[in-house]
Parts: structure tokens; C-alpha cells; sequence
């Protein structure tokens, strides 16, 4: 793969409850929701473009949001 090497995304253990709560919830407004499943995306192990493609927006959002979440 071309290009610099991702810089990973580690939560810290209390966090991920918090989040996959936030990510299932039906209640919240969606861009809490959208938030939280971008960031446990990225802390797994998928591929920024990937994200992205799949919550129909661009790579740079997906990572502001990674580093708002840092």
C-alpha cells in the first residue's frame, strides 16, 4: 500500500461500553450515533476509505473525527 503508514486508534476499556451504547442507540441524534460507530470503526481495524464509503462522507471527516476522539 502507497502513502504513509495509518496511525492506529487505541480506547481506553471504559470508553468502549460508552460507545457501542451511543452506536446502538435509537434515541440520541444521529450524529452522536454516526460518531460513535465511526470511532469504533477505525479502533478495529478498518480502513479510513472504507468508513467513509460506508457512512457516505469524506475521508478527511472521518479523520477529524478520529482525532477529536484523541
Amino acid at each position: 500500500m502507497r502513502g504513509r503508514k495509518p496511525s492506529g486508534l487505541s480506547l481506553a476499556a471504559h470508553d468502549v461500553s460508552l460507545l457501542e451504547r451511543i452506536a446502538r442507540s435509537r434515541i440520541l441524534p444521529w450524529f452522536e450515533v454516526q460518531r460513535a460507530r465511526v470511532v469504533l470503526a477505525i479502533a478495529g481495524g478498518e480502513r479510513v476509505q472504507t468508513v467513509a464509503f460506508q457512512m457516505q462522507c469524506d475521508p478527511s471527516t472521518i479523520w477529524h473525527l478520529c482525532r477529536r476522539y484523541e
